[in-house]
């Protein structure tokens, strides 16, 4: 998954029941569906409490967020690094 990707999803792209990512409008504007493995769902589930606990944000639709804004579209940074470790 591209870092420009990542940056762009909401949480309505996260489908946990069917364990899977909704990548919209990726390289040259097509959309696609990444599995995911269960501790990554559970991780993704876990992040907004992590990532709210610190500093709370304002509400937004944004899955990832930076720390200077709610949305980190517009910043080009993620804190995917503060995501638990995933197995593989």
């Amino acid at each position: 998954m591209r870092v420009g990707e990542a940056i762009r999803l909401d949480r309505s792209d996260i489908n946990s029941t069917n364990r899977l990512l909704i990548v919209r409008d990726s390289k040259f504007g097509k959309s696609r569906e990444v599995a995911l493995h269960p501790s990554t769902i559970m991780a993704l589930r876990s992040y907004p409490a992590r990532r709210d606990r610190p500093i709370p944000s304002e509400a937004t639709t944004a899955a990832f967020t930076s720390r200077s804004s709610g949305s980190s579209r517009t910043q080009g940074c993620a804190h995917a690094r503060e995501l638990p470790a995933v197995a593989a």
